[in-house]
C-alpha cells in the first residue's frame, strides 16, 4: 500500500527571537505552522522529521525574521528549494505583540512588555 495524499509538518514551534543592531535592540515571537506535501513517505515511515529544527534555525539566520509575511515566504521557500521530493508547502505566523517600554517619554532601546494577548496572524 503506499501513501497517495498527506500533508507533513509541524505546529506550534515557538519562536522568541532578539534581533540586535547595536544598542537598538528588536524582539519578535511567533508560533509557526509549517507543512509540506510531496513524496514523504519516509517521514512517516521513517520519522524523517527536522522542521522545529529548521524553522529555529531560519529564525535565527533569516533577514527577514522581523517581516512575518516574508519569514513564512522564507521557510516555505527553503522546504521546496531544498528538498526535490517536496512540491508545496504551507506556513502560517501567528505573531505576539511585544512593545517598548518608555523611559523617561522616549521608547527605550531594549526593553520591552508583552503586550496583552493580541495575536496577528
Amino acid at each position: 500500500m503506499s501513501l497517495t495524499f498527506a500533508r507533513y509538518g509541524k505546529d506550534k514551534v515557538r519562536i522568541f527571537r532578539i534581533v540586535r543592531n547595536g544598542d537598538w535592540h528588536d524582539v519578535v515571537e511567533y508560533t509557526v505552522c509549517a507543512l509540506v506535501e510531496g513524496k514523504i513517505e519516509t517521514s512517516y515511515t521513517q520519522a524523517d522529521n527536522t522542521f522545529k529544527n529548521t524553522v529555529n534555525v531560519l529564525a535565527k539566520t533569516s533577514p527577514h525574521v522581523l517581516n512575518p509575511a516574508l519569514f513564512a515566504l522564507h521557510i516555505g521557500l527553503h522546504f521546496v528549494t531544498k528538498y526535490d521530493h517536496l512540491n508545496k508547502s504551507f506556513v502560517e505566523i501567528q505573531q505576539f505583540k511585544w512593545s517598548r517600554i518608555p523611559v523617561g517619554g522616549k521608547d527605550h532601546k531594549h526593553s520591552f512588555v508583552r503586550d496583552g494577548d493580541e495575536k496577528l496572524l
